[in-house]
């Protein structure tokens, strides 16, 4: 693999899990609401 695609997966990984992050405390948030 070259560093430049290697570089742009690691990118999209750390997007997902932030995203996934951002998910999980928003449904986190709304159980603990209702």
């Amino acid at each position: 693999m070259t560093p430049l695609y290697r570089e742009l997966v690691l990118k999209r990984c750390l997007g997902l899990a932030s995203i996934y992050e951002q998910f999980r405390t928003t449904t986190t948030t709304t159980e603990t609401i209702s």
